[in-house]
C-alpha cells in the first residue's frame, strides 16, 4: 500500500508546449489541405475559395509565430497558390453562369424546334465546357 501522497502534475515546459502547438497546427494544415483536395475533386469552387482562405491565414499565422525558425520560402508558395485560386474562381463562376445560360437557350430552341439555334448553342456550350475544364486543371 503506497504511503506517498499524490504529487501535483508537472507543468509542461515551454519547449514541449511549442512542439505541441507545432504538431496541432501541422495537423490542421494537413486537414485543410485534404479538404481543399476534396473540394477540387468535386469541383466545388465556393468551398475551395473558403478553405483556401482559411489555409492561407493559418499558414501566415504559423510563419509569423515561428519567426526566424520558419522555413525560407514557406510563405511565398502559400501566397502563390492562394492568389491563383483567388484569380481562377471568378472565372470558373463566370463559365458556370454561361453554361447555365446556354442550357436555357438550348431548351428554348428545342421547344421552338429551331435546329440552327440549338446547334449554335451546343457549339458555344462545348467551348464553355472546355474552358471550364481547363480552369479546373489550372488549380
Amino acid at each position: 500500500m503506497p504511503t506517498d501522497l499524490p504529487r501535483r502534475p508537472e507543468r509542461p515546459r515551454p519547449r514541449d508546449l511549442k512542439q505541441l502547438r507545432i504538431a496541432v497546427v501541422s495537423f490542421r494544415l494537413r486537414l485543410l489541405g485534404w479538404r481543399i483536395e476534396q473540394a477540387r475533386g468535386v469541383h466545388d469552387h465556393v468551398r475551395l475559395l473558403r478553405l483556401t482562405a482559411a489555409w492561407g491565414e493559418l499558414h501566415r499565422r504559423t510563419v509569423v509565430r515561428l519567426g526566424r525558425d520558419a522555413p525560407s520560402g514557406a510563405g511565398r508558395t502559400c501566397d502563390t497558390f492562394c492568389e491563383r485560386v483567388r484569380q481562377t474562381v471568378p472565372l470558373i463562376e463566370r463559365e458556370e453562369r454561361r453554361i447555365a445560360w446556354i442550357t436555357a437557350r438550348m431548351e428554348r430552341a428545342l421547344t421552338a424546334r429551331d435546329e440552327r439555334a440549338y446547334e449554335r448553342s451546343r457549339v458555344v456550350g462545348q467551348a464553355a465546357h472546355r474552358r471550364l475544364t481547363r480552369l479546373w486543371a489550372q488549380l
